[in-house]
């Protein structure tokens, strides 16, 4: 697979995760704001730990810049989010997910797949 940047906030392990999308030629780092604001209450229940979890999308914030247009195809980031979702999502009880713009198409993507093939 690809390597892209990844930030996480919150336990590994917490049984509630809320993974974020962002839309294209954006960064993860638009969400840190709603990050912070979510981590001080966001309606889970008391005690249940909560994580954030959003990455860069190839040629966006961070991550790589290859030079290589069909890298960035659809079907190619599209698996780079698949991937991503099932790397922070791995082991919650409950999944959150939170896209902005192009962000919004490739969660319809993802769960589009899921609901056809879940992991």
């Amino acid at each position: 697979g690809r390597r892209l940047s990844v930030g996480s906030l919150g336990p590994e392990d917490a049984p509630l995760r809320v993974l974020f999308f962002h839309g294209s030629m954006a960064a993860m780092k638009q969400f840190f704001p709603l990050v912070e604001e979510l981590s001080k209450g966001c309606g889970a229940p008391e005690g249940e730990a909560v994580s954030f979890h959003a990455y860069d999308a190839l040629g966006c914030g961070t991550s790589p810049r290859p030079y290589d247009e069909a890298l960035y195809a659809p079907d190619e980031l599209e698996e780079d989010a698949h991937a991503f979702f099932l790397h922070a999502s791995s082991g919650a009880r409950r999944v959150v997910v939170i896209g902005h713009s192009y962000g919004c198409s490739v969660v319809l993507t993802l769960l589009s797949r899921l609901r056809s093939s879940p992991p």
